[in-house]
């Protein structure tokens, strides 16, 4: 190899006259005598390694270089040089709580306040200075503009959508009952012909009595609810209108904004009424605050019978302390009977149990007809040697209703049942979407 490095080390011309002169010297070559016109040999090639070996180095070169100036840049330390490392904390992102959708509206003036989201609903009330009754609207913000003006009725344009009204009438001195009756006479007149017009029930809005009709297809849908809080008489109606697949919705929506309405009371105030409801058996009925956990009644003998309830008044107890006025709601489930056959079982097996507890044949039998929830059911006196009991067929749904009026209770009560039972209103089987 160095023998190689040393002949690429000389020069082309000594090359030439060092290989004459050895030729000459011993009159090897047989060649002519080089003259004055010889022409210089071809310069060699260079060496194929040196060519591998640059292009080798050349990117190694490159890269080390961007590697360098990349550390220098960010001003991170070059490993191993003794540096180290700064420790950066990364900045602290706080994200906002999201604001809170629900707002509670409060009239000081008429007592009662009513919780409404804003992102779903738009808020507006006519003005105070106006000739005409307050009201306060809430309205379904899908189908209405993004602004409503103040002072704005949107009951008559109501298309698409729903809304919940409040108005206030001060200084009325009329009974509540015969408002509502004269209100939904009205809606009979101006309605069209296809529109239907429901009968007046009893509601419970917070504790406080209303009553309400409902009327289909006129154009909108409406809920009127009709009460009395302090001195002034209110009307809250539900307003909804949409195709079929909307309307169950939007009246949904109208109930959940009814639900947020409260009154304002004095301290020493407390609710006038209460509500129960049974969602298994599909009832529902108001009731003057009375105790739902007192007391037992004694019920029918019947197998698989359910107790729903016993309402009992905590202020009637007798000498033992015990609770005279009360009255107890039980549910059956048909089971394919037929309410005839269930009936004709019911009565045979009071008597016959009569017969034995009391000694004697009962007396006296009666059976009359009753409305409940504006509903027939059959109140049978004298057939069971604890009480009055009433039947009836549930109008929606596939189960019987059975009514307990215990011996012994006042007249004041039974009024009191009375008008429970004939308020009840009985709830369809939700439908499966």
């Amino acid at each position: 190899m160095n023998d190689v490095e040393d002949r690429q080390s000389e020069t082309p011309l000594e090359n030439v006259t060092n290989s004459v002169n050895s030729n000459s010297n011993n009159n090897v070559s047989s060649k002519p005598e080089v003259t004055e016109n010889f022409h210089a040999p071809e310069i060699p090639k260079k060496s194929p390694h040196i060519s591998l070996i640059w292009k080798i180095l050349i990117p190694i070169f490159a890269i080390f270089i961007g590697v360098f100036a990349y550390l220098a840049i960010t001003e991170k330390p070059i490993a191993g040089n003794g540096k180290k490392e700064e420790n950066i904390t990364p900045p602290v992102v706080v994200i906002p709580e999201p604001e809170n959708p629900f707002k509670t509206f409060t009239s000081d003036q008429y007592k009662f306040s009513i919780e409404y989201n804003t992102g779903k609903h738009l808020f507006s009330q006519r003005k105070a200075f106006s000739d005409q009754p307050t009201y306060f609207q809430i309205a379904s913000n899908e189908n209405r503009p993004e602004k409503i003006e103040i002072d704005t009725d949107l009951e008559k344009d109501l298309e698409d959508g729903y809304l919940v009204k409040i108005s206030v009438y001060e200084n009325i001195d009329r009974d509540i009952e015969e408002l509502i009756s004269r209100k939904r006479e009205k809606f009979a007149i101006d309605c069209p012909i296809p529109a239907e017009i429901g009968n007046v029930y009893t509601r419970n809005i917070d504790g406080n009595e209303a009553k309400t009709f409902e009327v289909k297809n006129c154009p909108q849908d409406y809920v009127i609810n009709l009460t009395k809080f302090k001195e002034n008489i209110i009307e809250i109606t539900q307003i909804y209108r949409g195709d079929i697949g909307f309307k169950q919705s939007y009246r949904a929506q109208t109930e959940t904004i009814f639900s947020g309405i409260k009154w304002i009371r004095d301290p020493q105030e407390e609710p006038t009424i209460a509500v129960y409801k049974n969602d298994e058996f599909g009832i529902e009925f108001l009731h003057p605050r009375l105790d739902t956990k007192c007391c037992s009644v004694t019920h029918p003998s019947i197998e698989n019978l359910t107790k729903l309830v016993v309402l009992g008044d905590p202020k009637s107890k007798d000498k033992d302390g015990q609770i005279v006025n009360k009255f107890g709601v039980f549910g059956y489930q048909e089971e394919g009977k037929s309410f005839e056959l269930f009936l004709n079982e019911q009565k045979q097996s009071l008597i016959q149990e009569y017969k034995v507890v009391e000694g004697k044949n009962p007396t006296g039998l009666e059976e009359s007809k009753v409305l409940i929830g504006g509903y027939e059911g059959l109140l049978l006196k004298n057939y069971a040697w604890w009480g009055e009991v009433t039947y009836m067929k549930h109008p929606f749904r596939e189960n019987f209703l059975i009514f307990v009026l215990p011996n012994g209770i006042t007249d004041e009560f039974r009024v009191i049942v009375k008008n429970i039972l004939k308020d009840s209103t009985f709830v369809e089987i939700p439908k499966k979407n």
